[in-house]
């Protein structure tokens, strides 16, 4: 017998065993969507890194850096709650938050800054990951909430990069 399943694995119905990420321009309502993930809104945390959820009712904790993330993760976890959902608005500046963080540890303002032959990008990657798997753990639905990042298209025409107008 070898290591590849025999049958397949069937399918939960806990929406807590997953983990969504929705992203758009916005003003969209990433954060309203993300909230209506709980059939109660009171079962809703929204650690919002951003204004977002102004014009929303629900629970909301700001998030303004790493430690904040991570106390946040700690008190879901070993605090006595009833919140069934975390919606993280945004994961971009939460990610962004991380590598500020690496970056002030290391005295430099951008981690491509030193010649460390890309140290400090591997350890900015696997401390993001642990994030994630911090998030994970949790016996939660998470949603993750993302801004679309568009980025002009440029051509070179002679000597010069010109914007086309289009964005992908």
């Amino acid at each position: 017998m070898g290591i590849l399943p025999d049958s397949t694995t069937p399918p939960t119905a806990r929406i807590s065993d997953d983990v969504w990420l929705f992203y758009g321009k916005w003003g969209i309502g990433k954060t309203t969507l993300g909230a209506s993930m709980a059939p109660d809104p009171s079962q809703v945390l929204i650690v919002s890194t951003e204004a977002g959820c102004k014009g929303l009712n629900v629970h909301t904790q700001p998030c303004h850096t790493r430690q904040d993330f991570l106390a946040i993760i700690h008190a879901l976890k070993t605090e006595k709650h009833n919140f069934r959902t975390v919606v993280i608005d945004t994961v971009n500046v939460l990610r962004d938050q991380y590598e500020i963080a690496l970056c002030s540890e290391h005295g430099v303002a951008d981690p491509g800054e030193r010649n460390d032959r890309g140290l400090l990008w591997r350890i900015l990657r696997r401390d993001w990951t642990q994030a994630l798997k911090l998030l994970g753990s949790l016996d939660m639905c998470v949603v993750l909430l993302a801004h679309e990042k568009q980025i002009p298209v440029s051509v070179e025409r002679g000597n010069k990069r010109v914007e086309t107008g289009q964005v992908y």
